[in-house]
């Protein structure tokens, strides 16, 4: 190894264009679209976000901050192509020279049988869907990924982390499809186990606002909407000019006139120490006989009862018309009557689900998400 460098330039070798020929369209700008990926929420039909490359290139530029580059790395694929999870595996690993090792869609649906192809492939990071993560920690079907170093969760709010230490760091993801993939996370290194880790803090160049609902900040320890803002704000919905003016808004605290946010309609808020909180989705509040009840939280609860592996809350109108609340569960040992029981102790009467089913397993939407209207 001499330490020279060969300098490849492909454009000088092409030969000259012919006569009349249309010029060589101009280089891609941050601005310019590059990839149209879909929303993955079970709540209504996707829709198609169009990223920007300056979008992209931001969340490389975390990548490159929160994991170094070293040698023989590997990370895995796991979302499916379609969604914007995919968009930080693939770029994320190619662009800093990692092999990209590609999991079967089956594995999905399969903890013990991905945690073994993750140990078998040698991966050194790999995302997962919090859902699909969680399955991983409760049954350490990662035990074997000896040479894991990075866990990168993201798509649902995280209720729990591995019950004991790991030789792996666990990151916290968050972002919507509409702030390219990730808009903020947290190295969950040494945070109790036992409350749900906070979102973290925003990537290089995002800009993450709590805001009332007259778009003013509020203070730390309050809760309000999340707003994005910076250079992973994606161009809008493609088609849907009416949507992408409701949720994407000027932004009144951008550094220069034009900047916009985008309306994330989860709820979350500042600690004293600067992290985010997310605290459960807007539209996931709903009245249940007059009293406010928080889905998100009633989720959180049950997950962290004894047996219970995973759980999923919805709102359904009764034969009167009224809404009430049904839970659904996985888990060992665990019986319905038992589990409203151990809520009554825990929740006003009006927040305790009507109905605990217990099933082998929740449906799942491609992404790996919980499919909640699957269960309505």
């Amino acid at each position: 190894d001499s330490g020279a460098v060969l300098l490849l330039d492909a454009d000088s070798e092409l030969p000259p264009a012919p006569p009349g020929a249309s010029p060589p369209a101009p280089p891609p700008g941050p601005d310019d679209p590059l990839a149209v990926v879909h929303t993955s929420g079970s709540t209504g039909r996707p829709k198609g976000v169009v990223l920007t490359h300056g979008g992209v290139v931001n969340l490389l530029a975390g990548y490159a901050d929160a994991f170094p580059a070293r040698s023989g790395e590997r990370h895995g694929q796991v979302a499916d192509l379609s969604f914007d999870a995919s968009v930080g595996e693939v770029w994320g690993a190619l662009c800093r020279g990692a092999c990209l090792c590609v999991a079967e869609p089956a594995l999905r649906r399969d903890p013990r049988a991905l945690g073994r192809w993750v140990a078998e492939e040698g991966l050194t990071l790999c995302f997962f869907p919090t859902a699909v993560g969680e399955r991983l920690f409760a049954d350490d079907a990662l035990a074997g990924a000896h040479r894991l170093r990075h866990v990168l969760l993201g798509g649902e709010r995280l209720t729990r982390l591995p019950a004991g230490p790991v030789p792996f760091t666990v990151v916290n993801g968050y972002g919507p499809a509409e702030a390219t993939v990730f808009a903020t996370w947290c190295d969950t290194s040494g945070l109790p186990v036992a409350e749900p880790p906070p979102i973290g803090r925003p990537l290089p160049g995002v800009r993450a606002y709590v805001l009332d609902r007259w778009l003013r900040l509020v203070p730390p320890g309050v809760t309000g909407e999340l707003y994005l803002a910076g250079p992973g704000v994606a161009q809008g919905y493609l088609g849907a000019p009416g949507e992408t003016a409701r949720r994407f808004v000027a932004d009144p605290f951008a550094p220069a006139p034009g900047g916009r946010m985008y309306r994330t309609g989860d709820l979350a808020r500042r600690r004293a120490d600067g992290l985010l909180d997310h605290r459960g989705r807007g539209d996931r509040q709903v009245k249940v006989s007059g009293v406010r009840v928080e889905l998100d939280e009633i989720e959180h609860l049950l997950a962290r009862c004894p047996g219970v592996s995973e759980a999923a809350v919805i709102a359904v109108p009764g034969s009167d018309g009224r809404l009430g609340v049904r839970a659904f569960v996985t888990g060992t040992a665990v019986h319905g009557g038992e589990l409203r029981a151990w809520l009554g102790h825990h929740l006003p009467r009006a927040a305790v689900p009507g109905s605990v089913a217990v099933l082998d397993a929740l449906p799942r939407l491609p992404s790996g998400k919980t499919d909640r209207r699957a269960l309505a």
